[in-house]
């Protein structure tokens, strides 16, 4: 049985394992990040079908240009595991790659907005789907 002493002095270990716990399930900023990517995504679905919806959507097209620059600044938590550090070099470069990759697409649908072009604006939001769908098999974890 565990008298008052022990009891007392166990509190503040119990404090410390309940708190990493938490720290453990609390999303990374890259999490965060790419939520927000594939919210704001879904919420393009539908721009593009007319010019009128083309233009709303410039503002979230620009905010994503400065997310996924934020998120091309984050390490994913796949090249944690890779031991070769020439092989983790590589998945870093591919990544970043991945990550331009998708930047430059937003600037193709924000040039397309700007001009109006509805078929150059789908045509960016094919590659931008295409980009995001390598990315994912590549670096998030199953």
């Amino acid at each position: 049985m565990l008298n008052r002493r022990t009891l007392l002095a166990s509190v503040p270990a119990l404090a410390l394992l309940s708190h990493a716990a938490l720290a453990q399930d609390a999303p990374t900023k890259l999490q965060e990040l790419m939520g927000e990517l594939n919210r704001s995504m879904r919420s393009l679905k539908d721009a593009g079908k007319d010019e009128a919806s083309l233009a709303a959507a410039l503002e979230t097209v620009r905010r994503l240009q400065h997310v996924v620059l934020d998120a091309k600044s984050e390490e994913p938590p796949l090249l944690a595991d890779v031991k070769d550090p020439k092989k983790q070099k590589r998945q870093q470069q591919d990544y970043v790659a991945k990550m331009q990759q998708l930047v430059q697409e937003l600037f193709d649908a924000e040039n397309a907005i700007l001009a109006g072009d509805t078929k150059a604006f789908d045509k960016a939001m094919r590659a931008m789907n295409e980009t995001k769908k390598a990315g994912h098999d590549e670096f998030k974890p199953k």
